[in-house]
C-alpha cells in the first residue's frame, strides 16, 4: 500500500485530529484496488508497492517513483475523506454501532457531511486526470504504464480525457460525467463515426493520435468530429445515468429531493429532458456534417477517405428535404 501508516495521510487529506491507521487501513486498500490500479495498470502499480516496501526512508526511492507516488497520493488522499467519512460518523463494536459526541466536538449536521465528501470527491476526480496528465507528459520514465492494458484504454477514444471532454462540452462535472459515459462514448465512435469516415481513415486518425503525428488538416477534422461525439454521447447517454438497474430492478431518479440536498436543485422535467437530448444530437449531426464538408473540401489531402454510396434500392423514400428544427424552453 502506498501509504505504509498515517505520518504522511494528513499532507493529502483533511484529517483534523489523530486517525488510527487501522481503522483506515481497509478502505485505502480499496481505494488503491478500485481508482489507482485502474489508472496506472497493474504492472505500474505493483512495481512502485514493491519498491516502496522494500524501504524504510521514501526518499531513497528513485526521482521517478518519488513523483510518482506523490500523484498516486494526491488522489488517495481526497477519496480517503470521500469514502471514510460515512464510516467515521458511527463506531462499530461488539455492543453495536454508536455515535461519538463530546460538548465540544459535536457531529456535523448531514448537509455539512455532504458538502465535505462532495468537495473531497471532486478534488480526487481531478487528482486522477491529472495524475494521468503526468504520466502522459512522462511516458518514456514509466514504460510500463505505456505498455499496460491502462493506457491502451485510456488511449482508445478520440476523446481521451474528461478536461478534453469539458472542452466540447460543458458541464458542472466533468470528471465524473466523463467516466460515467465513457462507455457510449465507444458506442458513437464506432456506430456514427466510423461509418462515416471509413475504416481506413478512421483507424489512420487513432494511429496518429496517439502517436502525435497528425497534421494539420487532420488535427482541424478531429476537431470537428470530437464536437460531434461529446454532443452524441450526451444525447444518447443521459436516458441511461438517469435510471439505475440493480437488486430492486429498473427505477429513476425521484420526484423530490431530501431537504439536505444543499442545492435544493429539482429533476428536469420530461419537456427539458427531450429537449436537451433532442439538441445535442441535433448539433451532433451538425458538427459531423461540417466533419464531411471539410473531408470532401480537402479530399486530396486525405487520400484514405472512402465515402459510403447508399445504392438507391436501399435509400429510404419519402424524405428528402425534410428538416428538423430543436428548441430549448
Amino acid at each position: 500500500m502506498l501509504f505504509k501508516d498515517n505520518k504522511k495521510i494528513p499532507d493529502y487529506a483533511s484529517f483534523t485530529g489523530t486517525i488510527e491507521y487501522a481503522a483506515i487501513k481497509p478502505t485505502l486498500r480499496m481505494i488503491e484496488n478500485d481508482h489507482l490500479v485502474k489508472l496506472l495498470g497493474n504492472e505500474l502499480y505493483s512495481s512502485l508497492n514493491s519498491a516502496l516496501a522494500l524501504i524504510t526512508d521514501e526518499t531513497s526511492l528513485s526521482p521517478d517513483n518519488q513523483l510518482l507516488l506523490h500523484q498516486c497520493r494526491m488522489v488517495i488522499g481526497p477519496y480517503l475523506c470521500y469514502y471514510y467519512t460515512p464510516k467515521a460518523e458511527i463506531g462499530l463494536s461488539a455492543s453495536g454501532a454508536r455515535r461519538s459526541e463530546t460538548e465540544t466536538e459535536k457531529t456535523a449536521f448531514q448537509y455539512q457531511i455532504t458538502n465535505f465528501r462532495e468537495v473531497n470527491l471532486r478534488e480526487a476526480e481531478k487528482a486522477s486526470e491529472q495524475l494521468l496528465q503526468f504520466l502522459d507528459e512522462n511516458q518514456s520514465s514509466y514504460s510500463q504504464w505505456v505498455n499496460s492494458k491502462a493506457f491502451a484504454a485510456y488511449k482508445s477514444l478520440f476523446i481521451a480525457s474528461a478536461s478534453e471532454f469539458d472542452e466540447n462540452y460543458k458541464t458542472a462535472s466533468p470528471y465524473r460525467n466523463y467516466w460515467a459515459m465513457r462507455w457510449k462514448m465507444f458506442d458513437v465512435e464506432e456506430l456514427h463515426i466510423r461509418i462515416k469516415l471509413g475504416d481506413p481513415l478512421f483507424d489512420s486518425l487513432k494511429t496518429k493520435l496517439l502517436a502525435n503525428t497528425l497534421s494539420t488538416k487532420e488535427t482541424k477534422l478531429l476537431k470537428f468530429v470530437k464536437k460531434a461525439i461529446a454532443y452524441y454521447t450526451i444525447a444518447f447517454a443521459l436516458p441511461d445515468l438517469s435510471v439505475r438497474l440493480d437488486d430492486d430492478g429498473l427505477t429513476v431518479v425521484g420526484i423530490t429531493r431530501s431537504s439536505n440536498d444543499k442545492d435544493r436543485r429539482q429533476d428536469a422535467t420530461e419537456n427539458k429532458f427531450s429537449n436537451i437530448v433532442n439538441n445535442a444530437q441535433a448539433a451532433g449531426s451538425e458538427w459531423l456534417v461540417k466533419s464531411m464538408d471539410y473531408l470532401k473540401a480537402n479530399a486530396t489531402d486525405f487520400p484514405l477517405y472512402q465515402p459510403i454510396i447508399i445504392p438507391p434500392e436501399a435509400q429510404t423514400p419519402g424524405n428528402e428535404g425534410l428538416k428538423a428544427a430543436f428548441g430549448l424552453y
